[in-house]
């Protein structure tokens, strides 16, 4: 099996040729195709939208004249559309200096869409023309996307503009610092507690905690303004001045969602009978966050040595909350030490305990996949087999999942091989299309105009709270379409907090989507990834995986430490790199070379440790010094072991994600390795 890539297309043989298909990735006015089904003598859908899609080539060379010809008449045949044709032969016009055409044809669109994003769309054109407008979209249609485009065109005319400037913080998601300091620095009196607010909201976004500290100080004293202040204190290792202003919280708003939050978060500030007694109190006060608060006490009690009256709580805990998370976590880890000292029986009765109870937890991928390995150590063959195919069948996204596989033989890779293992990458050509939404959206999403489709969508969609399920997928799946993908990623793991039986009902439907996981799990820069990957004698799918975990494909991401690009590449790192593989320019922002930079040294960290994947990926993290450190306390015996050992959460948790990463992208892009899950994965329920 070698290294390649595969594009997997639909065949469509002695099948008509689509607008769809023509319009992948983008409309060519060259593509004599598109020409002759948009002058097809037959009138039908089909021509309708290649014509559309003809005139939109053209508008984009600036060929205004031919783009009308096009658009002429079009909504007659094209009612759906009729909106945007209006909107496009306003831009045609335009082009040809037409200006009074464009605007009327333009206010008949604002006239005809009252209230609506197209009324927003028709704004912005005519703003072009007559400024009166762009004021009439500020005011009307603030959060819209072009109107934030015409209020950042007159700033950067006139940034001297404080009511411009306050709107525009109030209404963007990613502020400039520029911005975010004039207002600050030159129009602080002008400002009220909630322009300071939306300030501090936005240096926070930022990752700028020191002026998002200072804008709280001046924002209204509302429970989720001082949480957000709290928090940031303790985040800049201000631990004094946060649990003051934890206590704030508690002692003035006992009602606000904040409350218990912040005593958890005191909790974890204190040490000790202190930090027992904010746990009294939240156990108290509290009733839905007792659970948490059982189990952060035993664990407190524990260090303590006070194991008698530990072990009174934890009673109550596993009684009273028997099906809970944290009754789930401390199964675990009571197991998990079980095992370590040989107990394996003991060890198996709490994992077994966790499925029953709690077969959702968190947790329970990972006690499923240990039962296999203690079954194995105890001589119970066709248990451990049981388990490991339990494991594959009940979570098959999970990282244990690919433990699992390992544990039965499959050919996917373990931690001493999968760097080196030789995959063949198919990349099946995906149409998902949306589930929520106008006729009009679809039909904008259908032909690919991705801008017009998302903004439209999200002015019909504005009030956030009450999107479904549904609803929020359709936005990832726009995110995705525009190479968004963290934020798309980020949407899709919103859906879980959708908790309505409705919401859950449309979230397990989604989850038998492959679009649900092809949107999660995206291969872009496939060419740079499989040619550097080759090049390199790495594994590609290990390489993506890893790409996803540090930068979620966002190729301009910056860490606060200063780590650049899509694998996160540091600057110093960066310029020993290149001397090594004799690249005198580069950018670590531009994808090609940051996969270049990244993977050779991915390798060379690999060669250190002697091609162990779990030790290179857990060094990629935590640096080799601390890796070294934890393999002379801990040992290789069991890579397993090591990984739930690796005191460093934030490193654990990524060793995790790398590699279901890896198993994600093998399942999806590998067949051979799709096929062999659904073969014989068959699950019984019997402990």
């Amino acid at each position: 099996m070698g290294i390649g890539i595969t594009w997997y297309l639909s065949s469509r043989t002695q099948s008509p040729i689509t607008v769809e298909e023509l319009s992948a990735p983008a409309p060519r006015i060259d593509d004599p195709q598109l020409g002759q089904l948009a002058h097809a003598s037959t009138n039908s859908l089909e021509r309708s939208r290649a014509r559309y899609l003809l005139a939109i080539s053209f508008l984009k060379k600036y060929q205004g004249g031919q783009a009308s010809k096009e658009l002429d008449g079009l909504e007659q045949d094209y009612p759906t559309m009729q909106p945007y044709i209006w909107l496009k032969q306003g831009r045609a016009y335009q082009l040809t200096n037409d200006l009074k055409n464009a605007s009327d044809l333009w206010k008949k669109v604002a006239s005809t869409y009252k209230n609506s994003p197209i009324e927003a769309e028709a704004l912005y054109r005519l703003n072009s023309i007559n400024s009166r407008y762009g004021d009439q979209a500020i005011r009307e249609y603030p959060q819209y996307p072009l109107t934030i485009d015409i209020l950042e065109d007159r700033l950067k005319q006139n940034p001297n503009q404080p009511n411009l400037l306050k709107i525009l913080v109030a209404n963007q998601t990613d502020v400039s610092p520029q911005i975010l300091n004039t207002l600050v620095k030159k129009y602080s009196a002008q400002l009220t507690p909630k322009d300071w607010e939306n300030i501090a909201t936005s240096y926070w976004q930022r990752s700028d905690y020191q002026n998002a500290i200072l804008a709280y100080g001046k924002a209204s004293k509302t429970p989720s303004n001082l949480y957000g202040l709290s928090r940031l204190l303790q985040l800049t290792n201000k631990n004094e001045s946060a649990k003051k202003e934890y206590k704030y919280i508690v002692k003035l708003f006992p009602k606000s969602q904040e409350a218990p939050k912040a005593l958890s978060r005191l909790t974890q500030l204190s040490q000790g009978q202190e930090a027992i007694g904010y746990l009294d109190k939240l156990i108290k006060q509290y009733p839905r966050e007792e659970a948490q608060a059982l189990k952060d006490k035993v664990e407190i009690l524990e260090k303590l040595g006070n194991q008698e009256f530990a072990s009174k709580i934890s009673h109550v805990l596993l009684t009273k909350y028997p099906k809970s998370d944290p009754a789930s976590d401390y199964r675990w880890q009571k197991a998990f030490n079980l095992s370590q000292k040989g107990d394996l029986r003991n060890a198996s009765t709490l994992a077994i305990a966790i499925l029953n109870q709690n077969p959702t937890s968190p947790v329970a991928p990972k006690a499923n996949y240990w039962l296999g390995k203690w079954f194995r150590e105890l001589g119970k063959k066709e248990r451990s087999v049981h388990f490991f195919k339990r494991t594959i069948a009940k979570y098959p996204q999970s990282y244990f999942a690919w433990r699992s596989a390992v544990n039965l033989g499959a050919d996917v890779g373990d931690f001493n091989n999968v760097s080196l293992k030789k995959v063949t990458v198919e990349i099946p050509q995906q149409d998902n299309q949306p589930i929520s939404g106008s006729i009009l959206f679809r039909e904008l999403f259908r032909l690919r105009q991705w801008s017009d489709a998302q903004r439209l969508y999200r002015g019909e969609m504005r009030d956030k709270k009450s999107l479904n399920v549904n609803d929020l997928f359709t936005e990832a799946i726009l995110e995705s379409k525009r190479n968004r993908f963290m934020e798309a990623h980020n949407t899709i793991m919103d859906l879980k907090k959708k908790d309505s039986p409705e919401d859950q009902h449309q979230l397990q439907s989604l989850r038998s989507n492959s679009d649900y996981w092809y949107t999660l799990f995206p291969f872009p820069y496939q060419e740079d990834i499989i040619n550097i990957s080759q090049k390199n004698k790495l594994n590609p799918l290990l390489v993506i995986a890893l790409i996803r975990q540090e930068s979620g494909f966002q190729p301009d991401i910056k860490s606060p430490v200063g780590a650049l690009g899509l694998m996160q590449v540091m600057p110093s790192t960066a310029k020993s790199v290149a001397k090594q593989i004799e690249l005198p320019q580069y950018s670590l922002v531009n994808p090609k070379n940051n996969i270049n930079l990244g993977t050779w040294y991915l390798k060379n960290v690999h060669q250190q440790y002697k091609d162990d994947s779990m030790l290179a990926v857990a060094s990629y993290n935590a640096g080799p010094g601390n890796v070294n450190k934890w393999i002379k306390r801990y040992g290789l015996k069991d890579h397993d072991a090591f990984v739930e050992k690796i005191p460093f959460e934030e490193t654990q948790k990524y060793v995790e994600a790398v590699f279901g990463n890896y198993w994600n992208y093998l399942r999806l892009y590998n067949p051979e390795v799709a096929g062999w899950i659904t073969k014989d994965q068959k699950l019984e329920e019997n402990f």
